[in-house]
């Protein structure tokens, strides 16, 4: 455009800005300030938003607060974006101060405010500043929504602390605020972090008393909750009750019995599955591989690998890994290798790591030398490749 002699406008600018937050690229966005620094929009409001916006988006804070702490007017909407790019970035105290700093330019904190500093806080773990924040937020008068309550306990819940999140979700329901699907999803994800099966229990319970559409209630997260407590019984049934199995539902029935250790189920689950007439994804098949690697049973291993073109499925570098692993337990260590070197990617350092593991297990000095050559020439840092190979060498001599 600027090529053709055509100036863009404010509406073009603030579009390209977007597409530049979008997509996350900097160097586009910093070309696009560079040209409303020699313009005369570098002072229109929606301009400079969008330009703040475009910086937080790229997590480039020191140059989104560069653009806005030299605005002449900043909105509750601009200093929420500012406060919500340092509280995720864990710059809690930053973002503690910039609310200060509003509220002496006038302008109030509201619940989104509030709503990026708790998050935050819990997302990094910060379980006492949360709870202050939240306090914080109903002393003054701002009441939290079901995404303040959904921000703590899901933060909780992704840093590990169960307990937390369980005692937000006890407490939201005490100030008279439902948990929605999201709420749900978190909190059951809580129980199976520190298998919680007695709560999980009861917020089960919850969920099919509280369900409007129960077509529409979180079972995934039910069904995994059961499986990573080791529940197998009531996961089943949760499972066996739906009308109908989606293949998301179907995997987290056969990934939950694979990380459970349950190949045998995985796979006999796998056989429903086609019985039913769903088609297996990649997700599938990586349990399925990982499966027949434990069972030791290397033609289904080999026959579902094959198959997965048939499904219309690439084969990744984590499905590859997963078949090398059941050659080499199976002491197939050469056709092991002659798949690594037909796959149209480079293998990487896990699969020949793998290898070279049951070279050792196998005694195979010649192969494992080959597979340790691979390792050190992907990383010559790894000092693993080293010590199996060392390993390899005593095993010899004795």
């Amino acid at each position: 455009m600027r090529q053709s002699g055509l100036c863009p406008d404010g509406h073009v600018l603030v579009a390209a800005l977007q597409a530049c937050a979008i997509s996350q690229s900097l160097s586009d966005g910093k070309i696009i300030h560079k040209h409303i620094s020699e313009s005369s929009f570098e002072s229109n409001p929606f301009v400079a938003c969008s330009l703040v916006d475009m910086y937080v988006q790229c997590a480039n804070i020191e140059d989104a607060f560069n653009v806005f702490k030299r605005l002449p007017a900043r909105n509750v909407v601009l200093w929420n974006s500012m406060v919500a790019a340092y509280a995720q970035q864990g710059h809690l105290v930053a973002a503690n101060k910039l609310i200060e700093c509003m509220q002496k330019d006038g302008v109030q904190p509201n619940t989104e405010t509030w709503n990026a500093v708790i998050s935050g806080c819990s997302q990094n773990g910060h379980v006492k500043q949360a709870t202050q924040c939240l306090q914080r937020m109903q002393d003054m008068g701002v009441k939290p929504n079901i995404i303040t309550w959904n921000g703590m306990i899901s933060g909780f819940t992704q840093h590990g602390d169960g307990q937390e999140a369980l005692q937000a979700f006890q407490q939201m329901q005490q100030v008279g605020m439902e948990p929605n699907q999201v709420t749900y999803h978190s909190v059951l994800k809580a129980c199976h972090n520190f298998a919680a099966l007695n709560c999980a229990n009861l917020i089960h319970a919850q969920m099919i008393e509280d369900s409007k559409d129960t077509e529409r209630m979180t079972w995934n997260s039910v069904i995994n909750m059961y499986l990573r407590c080791g529940s197998f019984h009531e996961a089943q049934g949760v499972f066996d009750g739906l009308p109908v199995h989606g293949i998301e539902l179907w995997n987290s029935m056969i990934v939950g019995y694979a990380n459970q250790n349950k190949h045998e189920l995985a796979l006999s689950c796998f056989g429903n599955m086609c019985q039913e007439g769903v088609t297996p994804d990649l997700v599938t098949l990586t349990s399925l591989l990982s499966a027949c690697s434990h069972l030791g049973l290397v033609s289904e291993g080999c026959c579902h690998f094959t198959l997965m073109t048939e499904y219309g499925l690439t084969p990744t570098r984590e499905h590859v890994n997963c078949l090398v692993d059941l050659l080499g337990r199976a002491g197939s260590l050469t056709e092991a290798v002659d798949l690594l070197w037909t796959m149209p990617f480079c293998p990487g350092n896990e699969a020949w790591r793998s290898l070279l593991t049951h070279c050792q297990t196998h005694s195979e000095k010649r192969l494992g030398n080959q597979c340790y050559q691979n390792v050190v020439s992907l990383d010559d840092k790894d000092s693993s490749g080293y010590v199996l190979m060392s390993r390899i060498h005593a095993d010899r001599v004795m």
